[in-house]
């Protein structure tokens, strides 16, 4: 049977809000994908982008050819919402800059697409606005720089040097002793999930390692898209067995026996200065609310969305400087000095890596951890930009998402060089701390918003930010990184990652690592 079919048979099946009177005046104002090809067609052609993992890409061609890169557009979407019966929708994607940041920061509900079961009511999905704003202050005292980081900025340390210096060296050559190719986005997700359970949750190393692989497998199988409806349901199942028993085990592991906790977070540690910090996520989602359910969800989040979006930058970071003559080498430059302190590195010399910062900030433009970005709905009837500048009325409840990927690659607001990897570009002084090197706050502009727009912006950027300098600083000292097999025969990164929520190597991104006498 034809894939038009399958999709005729589904809308069938589902509530059809798009055939509602204010949806209706929106695919008739906004230009999209329905309009020229009605309804079933534009979910086949939508569905395939989604499966191919486009869909970022979907978003953006489609608004060049209805006006410009940053023309808003509506299609159809599916939604499957936590506790209730699937539906189709219309969902606006904004890309016009003005409406994007005005929009994200002023409607913070989340939309209902965030239906992923192990996110559950966590920071990052829940659509009550005031538990939101009470788990975020909350758990926000994890991540303060000083408070927090600079006390567990040894362990991160010390993780960045044993993955860079122990763990990479067995792997980079035979028994023979020839280099062989490394797969370093594999590599670094196990670093990065290894610097979340290790820094932020207090994990014991000996448990990280039993539970590492398993864990971020099952992730990943709880994204996977399938044809086959009954074996993925199937497989979403068990993963989500996996991920809320580790999660649950997270709450439970943060108290003793005798119910005491066992780890110490920024604010017990500043009441009793004797008391190091020491696991300061755990902490405070051990105590985040009663509900032991809302505690796992916060576990699931932060490991599902703190370990494959640092891994996934830091593996572009790596490509775009290999691939563009001249970065690697200021890199390992600056390397070389930062790691030279050795022992006697403290949090504050973050502010040292001002070449690292340039090239993260310029691979996040062009590869954003999450190109899709943030789903919202509307809380107030608003109004965004139509064609041609008119005014279009978005109603409360309308669904909506904010892509980093439009306006990252809009030529209109970078210029021509919109597609090159140029961390000396032009930025604007709220795109790069206003020149300072490392600051806890959110880097936005109107064009520019890798962790989304605040106030609902990434939770754990300031600690993604710690543990990505220190792993790349230590890899670059020991390193020089050469791509290898098919990443070197790849046209580029858009043949290499794909987007699955997350943007990410497909099939892997394979180096040699040549030591270095740094």
């Amino acid at each position: 049977r034809s894939r038009s079919s399958s999709i005729a048979d589904v809308l069938a099946m589902l509530e059809d809000r798009t055939l509602e009177e204010d949806r209706q005046r929106l695919l008739r104002e906004l230009p999209g994908p329905m309009r020229e090809m009605g309804k079933e067609e534009a979910l086949v052609v939508l569905n395939r982008a989604v499966v191919a993992g486009t869909l970022h890409k979907f978003w953006f061609d489609w608004a060049v050819k209805s006006g410009g890169p940053g023309q808003n557009i509506v299609f159809p979407t599916s939604v499957v919402p936590q506790g209730e019966m699937p539906y189709l929708d219309a969902m606006i994607v904004i890309s016009n800059p003005k409406d994007a940041r005005r929009m994200a920061r002023a409607h913070v509900r989340k939309a209902k697409t965030y239906g992923i079961a192990f996110l559950g009511k966590g920071v990052l999905s829940t659509r009550d606005i005031d538990d939101w704003r009470e788990q975020r202050e909350h758990l926000s005292e994890a991540f303060l720089p000083m408070a927090s980081l600079a006390k567990i900025f040894d362990v991160s340390r010390a993780r960045a040097e044993f993955a860079a210096n122990t763990r990479l060296a067995k792997e980079i050559r035979d028994d023979k002793g020839n280099l062989v190719p490394v797969e370093i986005n594999e590599f670094l997700l196990y670093e990065a999930m290894a610097q979340l359970q290790l820094s932020l949750l207090g994990e014991d190393p000996t448990y990280m390692d039993e539970t590492n692989v398993p864990l971020r497998q099952s992730f990943k199988k709880a994204l996977t898209l399938s044809s086959d409806v009954v074996e993925a349901a199937r497989v979403r199942s068990e993963s989500r067995r996996v991920v809320h028993g580790y999660s649950n085990g997270v709450v439970d592991r943060s108290f003793d026996s005798a119910g005491c906790p066992r780890h110490i977070g920024a604010a017990e540690s500043l009441a009793h200065p004797e008391c190091p910090v020491s696991g300061p996520l755990m902490s405070r989602i051990a105590d985040v609310c009663p509900d032991s359910k809302v505690k796992r969800d916060n576990a699931s989040t932060f490991l599902f969305a703190g370990h494959d979006t640092t891994a996934n930058l830091m593996t572009h970071f790596i490509y775009y400087v290999v691939t563009n003559p001249g970065w690697q080498e200021k890199v390992q430059a600056e390397a070389d000095r930062f790691m030279a302190k050795g022992e006697a590195l403290r949090f504050q010399d973050l502010q040292e890596l001002s070449v690292i910062k340039r090239c993260i900030n310029e691979t996040l433009r062009l590869a954003p951890s999450v190109p899709n970005g943030t789903f919202r709905e509307v809380q107030y009837d608003d109004f965004i930009e139509g064609p041609n500048g008119e005014p279009v009325k978005v109603s409360k409840g309308q669904p909506f998402v904010v892509p980093p990927w439009s306006l990252h690659h809009n030529k209109e607001l970078w210029g021509d060089d919109v597609e090159e990897f140029n961390p000396d570009r032009k930025w604007l002084p709220e795109e790069d701390w206003f020149g300072d090197t490392f600051r806890a706050y959110n880097p936005e502009s109107e064009r520019y918003c890798p962790f989304t727009f605040g106030p609902r912006s990434c939770i754990g950027r300031p600690f993604a930010m710690m543990e990505a300098r220190l792993i790349l600083a230590a890899l670059f000292h020991k390193y020089t990184f050469e791509l290898a097999g098919a990443t070197k025969a790849a046209a580029g990164l858009s043949e290499i990652s794909v987007n699955i929520g997350t943007l990410g190597p497909a099939n892997g991104m394979y180096v040699l690592c040549h030591p270095r006498n740094a």
